[in-house]
């Protein structure tokens, strides 16, 4: 049986990053979880790494499927922004099984990015009552990022 892949070569791999645009947010503050403006009132314009950081964080604060708005865009051509934790809380043990579920999860929902190639590493670092605190590094076409202490609140 003839390789299917033999035919696959760098250049289609190049061509699909070269399509997607040049990958922008709002800045986002995360201390005061609020949109960060410049002195005339006006939204801050991140870009590459920085926008990466802004995504990671809102789509990790997004119910996976609750809100119609999330259902469109670059990100989300089949319906996969935001995580889907709420199956979790309060209807599961917190073990390791949970915990290794959780991690499943949250991987799903930052791989569905097409800027992130590789999740690093991705730790639980607290769960305190509905607050998950993440340790992550990450990999985008844009470089490497690590982001810590990283609060996932569920009201």
């Amino acid at each position: 049986m003839a390789n299917p892949f033999i035919a696959m070569d760098a250049s289609v791999v190049e061509t699909t990053e070269e399509e997607l645009p040049y990958l922008e947010e709002y800045a986002w503050d995360f201390e005061h979880n609020c949109f960060r403006y410049d002195k005339n009132g006006n939204h801050i314009i991140v870009t590459e790494t920085e926008a990466i950081k802004v995504w990671v964080y809102k789509c990790l604060k997004c119910e996976r499927f609750l809100y119609n708005v999330y259902r469109h865009g670059v990100y989300n051509d089949r319906c996969n922004y935001g995580v889907w934790l709420e199956k979790y809380i309060g209807k599961n043990p917190n073990d390791e099984k949970t915990a290794s579920a959780v991690r499943k999860e949250i991987r799903a929902a930052i791989l569905a990015n097409p800027y992130i190639e590789t999740i690093d590493y991705l730790e639980i670092a607290s769960l305190d009552g509905d607050t998950l605190t993440l340790n992550m590094g990450l990999t985008s076409i844009y470089g490497s990022l690590e982001m810590r202490g990283l609060e996932i609140v569920r009201d």
